[in-house]
């Protein structure tokens, strides 16, 4: 390091050199003479002096001064002052002193030389002031700092993160004391399970799959109990037990959930029943049968050795017969419940079909209404009540006789679009198949030529108007149709692909053979499948 001082000293001095070399004058350091190399001591009492206007440089080697050698009195503080950098670097020397205050403001010794408080945005000075950690210690004792996770500053973690732990190495050995709670995912090994679990509350086993309990023995408490139903109904569990004497009295669990004896147990045998016969007594053999009165059953005599006999089909409902015969025809099954007495029991029943023999026949659809469903003599089914017909206005006649199975001389107004139709009752309903309708009697003029069968199953009210408003669909049609040609003649007409219909009717769509609208209708019937 070159340093450069000026002395000015008011006593000659003489420099003793080391190692034996002669006193070196001061004319020798006179002017601007340099001692470069060695070490040199001012012997004691001796200045080192210069000339007024010169300087002494000592650029290499050590010079020791002597006790009071060089008093700071003696030196001349007005020169070789500290000089700043301009923009060609400066000059080593005394630095200028620090004014009052200048501690307080924060100021620095500039490099261009004088005292001054460093600009703004000079940067931080403490850890929180910085722009990448965070903004205050407050709450935080005791946490660590981290990288966050979007690896964009740093921040104050409670706790070190599970992921930054290390798990390859031995130091897996000190987490033996972590918590379950802290297991959040994942799936533990058989491994970490002992081979007998220790005893735990089975309150805590909530979703246990029944299925998986091979051994041992479910407690009862653990199971629900039945609940009896009290009108919303019950729930499945243990059923409680019977107290002592319960079978013995008969008593059986209730649906409501206690043991009961069953009030009015009813009978427990066929013949103690209300409307069977009181005994077996004499009557070996014998099969039962509904009594003539129809208030109960009866044994009668099958015939042929205990077993059934088949006659023939009886005619009439007085036809000859022996109590217990059988007969059946195409349609019916027939009883002989007492002499000379028999029941017809009709092979339709729901859902079946009235298949089309003849004209007039009585294997219609209105015919077996006419009979109460087979089980009485045919009377009238729209005077019964069993189906209820509804016409356009008519000029003669009326309805109950389109359905009484005689050739009279009924017929609507001379107005188009008469129709003539029947109701066959509520729940029931018939997919046609075939349809007749019958002219009337005592003429072979203004007899159907254009018609056509409709079914609906919603009408408003059984009148004109109602009929009339209803929605409609088309069955079958006939366009200038001549099968109707003598007087009381028949004819029959297929239908096909219809569906099931409570109301069915069936209008004049055009002029009779006499060029009228009058609609002259006598009888009509309808054959299908039924659900009666």
């Amino acid at each position: 390091m070159h340093i450069r001082r000026l002395l000015i000293l008011s006593l000659v001095c003489a420099l003793t050199p080391l190692s034996g070399q002669a006193p070196i004058k001061s004319a020798q350091l006179s002017g601007t003479s340099q001692i470069t190399s060695g070490t040199f001591t001012l012997q004691t009492g001796v200045v080192l002096t210069a000339a007024a206007g010169s300087t002494v440089n000592l650029s290499a080697g050590t010079l020791t001064l002597g006790t009071g050698q060089i008093g700071w009195t003696a030196v001349n503080k007005t020169g070789g002052a500290f000089t700043g950098d301009s923009g060609t670097g400066g000059v080593i020397g005394l630095v200028p002193a620090p004014a009052a205050g200048d501690a307080a403001a924060g100021k620095y010794l500039s490099a261009g030389g004088g005292w001054a408080a460093p600009a703004s945005g000079g940067g931080a000075t403490t850890f929180l002031g910085l722009t990448d950690t965070p903004d205050a210690y407050t709450g935080l004792g005791g946490r660590i700092v981290a990288v966050n996770t979007g690896a964009t500053a740093l921040e104050f973690l409670a706790t070190l993160p599970w992921a930054s732990v290390s798990k390859t190495g031995s130091s897996l050995a000190d987490l033996v004391t972590r918590t379950a709670t802290d297991l959040t995912s994942g799936t533990l090994p058989d491994a970490r399970f002992p081979a007998t679990l220790p005893a735990a509350s089975g309150t805590n086993l909530t979703s246990l799959n029944g299925t998986q309990v091979t051994s041992g023995t479910v407690a009862a408490a653990r199971l629900p109990v039945m609940v009896g139903d009290s009108g919303a109904g019950g729930t499945a569990g243990l059923v409680p037990a019977p107290a002592a004497g319960d079978a013995a009295a008969g008593k059986y669990l209730r649906a409501g959930g206690t043991w009961v004896a069953p009030a009015g147990g009813g009978a427990s045998t066929f013949l103690g029943l209300t409307d069977t016969p009181d005994a077996y007594t004499g009557q070996g053999g014998k099969v039962l049968a509904v009594k003539a009165d129809v208030t109960g059953i009866e044994f009668i005599t099958g015939g042929g050795g205990g077993g059934v006999t088949y006659v023939t089909a009886p005619t009439s409902g007085t036809a000859s017969g022996t109590a217990g015969a059988l007969a059946f025809d195409t349609n019916n099954l027939y009883l002989c419940i007492a002499t000379n007495t028999w029941r017809r029991i009709p092979l339709l029943l729901v859902g079946g079909a009235f298949n089309f023999v003849s004209d007039g026949d009585a294997n219609g659809a209105l015919y077996f209404l006419g009979t109460s469903l087979g089980t009485t003599s045919w009377t009238n089914p729209h005077t019964s009540g069993q189906v209820t017909v509804v016409t356009s206005a008519l000029s003669s006649g009326s309805a109950l006789m389109f359905v009484d199975r005689v050739a009279n001389n009924s017929f609507t107004t001379n107005v188009a679009n008469s129709f003539i139709g029947v109701d066959l009752g509520v729940g029931r309903t018939l997919a046609p198949t075939k349809y007749s309708i019958r002219n009337r009697s005592g003429g072979a003029d203004n007899m159907p030529r254009n018609f056509k069968l409709q079914g609906t199953n919603t009408v408003s009210a059984n009148t004109e108007a109602g009929w009339n408003a209803a929605s409609w669909a088309d069955l079958a049609s006939e366009t200038a149709n001549a099968t109707i040609n003598a007087d009381s003649a028949w004819g029959t007409f297929n239908v096909t692909g219809a569906a099931s219909y409570r109301y069915l009717r069936v209008i004049q769509t055009g002029a009779n053979s006499s060029g009228s609208n009058l609609f002259i209708v006598s009888e009509m019937e309808f054959y299908g499948t039924a659900s009666f």
